[in-house]
């Protein structure tokens, strides 16, 4: 323990010694005090997969999930039960202008999209301030629109709804509203999201 002998001779519990500690296995307690190599920092999260226009196969060419778009002209998507092209095969569909937000279940077979929609992204955020004033669109309640009650500037063939998922489905809706009249809906903090056309004008939180 006190002394550097390189022309002694090595003992058989040395050389036991020597590799019990080459393989890893520290004999002797570490100081806390003493400086030690930092942990490598972990690896980047992977980006956030995106998809552009196109029919898709649900859980080999896109993984479902909920998925937002911003469009660029006049979007339409469907969620497909099938690839015969019939009516039949329509689970959920979507024409809009404004940003849209949809969930692709894993029981989906396909899902298309056309060039107007622009890319659909599994990244959700807006980062707006969720009761700063807000124009058309597809919103979470709480990350991007808070609860409470709001009021459109617009009215002219305003139509808005409150939903409980993405799904594009008839279950999802709890409420909507078609109105040629100054637009007034409390969103409740039980609601998934909410979603407005252009034609509602600026949505302001009045309460």
């Amino acid at each position: 323990p006190t002394t550097f002998a390189p022309g002694d001779t090595v003992t058989r519990g040395q050389v036991a010694t020597f590799f019990h500690r080459y393989k890893g296995a520290p004999s002797v307690a570490v100081n806390p005090a003493s400086p030690q190599c930092p942990a490598p920092p972990p690896p980047p999260p992977p980006p956030p997969f995106t998809f552009g226009a196109g029919t898709f196969l649900v859980g080999v060419e896109i993984p479902p999930g909920i998925y937002r778009a911003v469009p660029t002209g006049g979007c339409y998507w469907e969620r497909l039960s099938g690839l015969s092209g019939e009516f039949g095969d329509i689970i959920a569909n979507e024409f809009t202008f404004d940003s849209t937000l949809v969930e692709i279940k894993p029981s989906d077979v396909a899902f298309s999209a056309d060039s107007d929609c622009g890319r659909f992204t599994a990244d959700l955020s807006t980062g707006r301030n969720p009761s700063a004033p807000f124009g058309g669109g597809s919103y979470r309640v709480g990350p991007d629109v808070s609860p409470g009650t709001w009021r459109g500037s617009g009215g002219s063939g305003c139509y808005w709804q409150r939903v409980s998922g993405w799904s594009g489905e008839f279950g999802d809706l709890i409420a909507n509203d078609f109105t040629n009249a100054t637009p007034t809906v409390a969103i409740s903090t039980g609601d998934v999201g909410f979603q407005a056309d252009s034609d509602c004008g600026v949505w302001t939180k009045i309460g």
